[in-house]
């Protein structure tokens, strides 16, 4: 009997995005098998890290240890108020400079083409160039320019990957949304604003979109302030373990639904 192809498509959600160590830790003790990922935006980085063999209790260890200084390098702002060197450097540094040819396990990363508005799906090249266009929140981070294009966040197209994740031939797709859904929030500086207006975008769009995530495992990140780290990682983790956990045997049944229509 056939083992189904698992796909693990992890979305946008700035540093919401800690959640998906949680998941991952829950998905590897509960022995599920990831066999390819997909990842947009924050859901890249933790993606390639993984892809490229990491363990998710490697990534918690590091999540905890992270401070601001580590990826934030405000610029004048002109395209964006972070320049994003620092944080392209950190991927390049957690992910040894690797491309996507040399991961332990097939990898996407989706961009969006800012002026035409397309995704642009990441396969092949260095793992950080594409990270690093993968997360360009327009406003925030500066976008990035490849071959004429003008590359920005892929969440504001793909929030979860999962048709990436299907097109790179996974059977059962389980899709990690960390995003905002609706809560009500404060904000209190310039960044702050121009992030909350892409969560509202980003949620409405998501909203209308119909997913092809097979199962769909979401926390609560609504506590978690998207771009500023403070003292939250933990805390996130623990979310993305809880909803993770709550939907292992709806994981399992599908797995096992696909084995059996396979056979």
């Amino acid at each position: 009997m056939r083992h189904p192809k698992v796909g693990l498509a992890l979305g946008a959600g700035g540093l919401r995005g800690i959640a998906h160590v949680g998941v991952l830790q829950v998905l590897k003790e509960e022995g599920i098998p990831v066999d390819l990922v997909a990842g947009t935006s924050i859901g890249a980085i933790v993606g390639a890290l993984y892809a490229c063999g990491m363990s998710p209790e490697e990534m918690a260890e590091r999540s905890l240890a992270l401070t601001e200084r580590q990826f934030v390098d405000i610029i004048v702002p002109r395209q964006g108020f972070m320049a994003g060197n620092r944080a392209e450097a950190l991927v390049r540094l957690l992910t040894g400079g690797r491309t996507f040819e040399q991961t332990d396990l097939p990898f996407a990363a989706v961009a969006c083409n800012f002026e035409t508005m397309e995704p642009v799906v990441f396969r092949e090249g260095p793992l950080h160039k594409a990270v690093r266009a993968s997360i360009s929140i327009p406003g925030v981070f500066a976008p990035v320019e490849r071959d004429g294009e003008l590359l920005v966040d892929g969440g504001l197209l793909r929030r979860v990957p999962a048709d990436v994740a299907r097109a790179m031939g996974a059977d059962v797709v389980i899709g990690v949304d960390v995003g905002y859904r609706g809560t009500r929030q404060r904000t209190s500086s310039i960044i702050e604003h121009v992030m909350h207006a892409i969560d509202i975008l980003g949620w409405r769009v998501a909203q209308h979109t119909a997913s092809e995530a097979d199962a769909m495992i979401a926390p609560d990140t609504s506590f978690m302030n998207p771009i500023r780290l403070g003292k939250q990682a933990a805390e996130c983790i623990e979310r993305g373990r809880a909803a993770a956990q709550a939907m292992v045997p709806d994981i399992r049944e599908m797995i096992e639904k696909n084995r059996q229509t396979t056979a």
